[in-house]
């Protein structure tokens, strides 16, 4: 980043590539929490308010929710709505296809 005359240019591909890692961190994480406390999607939708649709299409990164909506997602998985943006090595490591009923 350059600030030149109180204007600031930013390199443009660094920023979008920022941006898609955090909401590639975002969507592992609404997985990782949600499986964790064996929530299937239709439940975490049920207590969110929001179609099954939707958290499953935040959860492959189809969809960026607003701010309300990420809060109501960390409110009914129990956990500071922060958490959902810190890096997670454990929720890189689950397959894309979670079976909730799978013995742990």
């Amino acid at each position: 980043m350059v600030i030149v005359k109180n204007i600031v240019y930013v390199n443009t591909n660094k920023l979008i590539n920022m941006i898609t890692d955090l909401i590639d961190i975002f969507r592992q994480n609404v997985k990782f929490y949600r499986f964790s406390k064996n929530y299937s999607q239709e439940q975490l939708a049920e207590m969110c308010g929001l179609s099954t649709r939707y958290i499953s299409d935040i959860e492959n990164g189809k969809y960026s929710p607003s701010i309300p909506t990420i809060e109501r997602i960390a409110k009914a998985l129990e956990i500071s709505a922060d958490l959902l943006f810190i890096d997670n090595p454990k929720a890189k490591k689950l397959s894309a296809r979670v079976d909730i009923h799978r013995k742990k």
